[in-house]
């Protein structure tokens, strides 16, 4: 727990992707954060218990705390303090994903994880910890970067996925889906973010090219509807399930 606090401490949330985050309604942040507290809205039922893996500076929680029993973890003692602040009727806490059995078997309706997996050395393990710590028929929504992203190899090493260097644990989709049906998953849906992370093209500004090739990424956000491919996007997203209980008979 120490070393994780420490390598996501104040200087990392004031550095990297973080040092310009603009929150606000004009703001990449701000509407990825609300499309991803519609999907646990779209996937969960509501009034559920919901557990946000990684929490951060608590934007998603925000979002989820007047409809769940919302919970939130992250190894950052900063993000958290921020997350309590910003989501008072939420329940945050210090806690690292591989310590989530705490909360015992079948304890959450929906869990969700965004750009945490890559984090992690040993995601599988974590995810069969999210498998147990789900209720049958829960849900784990989780994004990760698309490490066969289509556009990566264009951009070299400023591609988003390779500027943090807290991300150990990259993999190609079909990876990251073969981990969650070995853990006992079933897939339910599949989809991706889009391509947003301009400059693609040096000579052109990045402002201009967002509105083009960024398209889809914004009908999508804004509208909720989630519907692009993978292989057109810079993340994975994926929704998985862990089956229901079967009924005695």
């Amino acid at each position: 727990m120490e070393g994780g606090a420490t390598r996501y401490g104040e200087e990392y949330y004031r550095s990297g992707g973080y040092a310009k985050l603009n929150t606000g309604i004009t703001g990449q942040y701000f509407w990825a954060r609300r499309f991803y507290a519609g999907l646990v809205r779209r996937y969960v039922p509501k009034g559920g218990r919901v557990l946000e893996i990684g929490c951060g500076l608590g934007h998603v929680l925000q979002r989820l705390q007047d409809d769940y029993d919302a919970y939130g973890i992250d190894v950052s003692e900063y993000g958290v303090d921020h997350a309590r602040k910003l989501a008072p009727r939420a329940r945050a806490e210090v806690l690292a994903v591989e310590d989530i059995g705490r909360f015992g078997p079948d304890a959450f309706d929906g869990m969700i994880a965004v750009h945490v997996f890559e984090h992690l050395a040993q995601p599988r393990d974590v995810a069969r910890l999210c498998f147990e710590t789900l209720r049958p028929g829960g849900a784990l929504i989780m994004s990760t970067p698309n490490l066969a992203a289509p556009l990566k190899e264009r951009k070299g090493d400023r591609w988003f996925g390779y500027k943090d260097p807290t991300h150990i644990s990259m993999k190609v989709p079909s990876e990251w889906l073969a981990i969650l049906r070995a853990e006992s998953f079933a897939i339910e849906k599949t989809f991706g973010d889009g391509m947003w992370d301009v400059p693609y093209v040096p000579v052109v500004p990045a402002i201009l090219q967002l509105p083009i090739v960024g398209l889809p990424a914004i009908i999508q956000t804004l509208t909720g509807i989630p519907f692009i491919p993978v292989g057109l996007s810079e993340s994975l997203i994926c929704v998985a399930r862990k089956p229901p209980a079967r009924s005695a008979r």
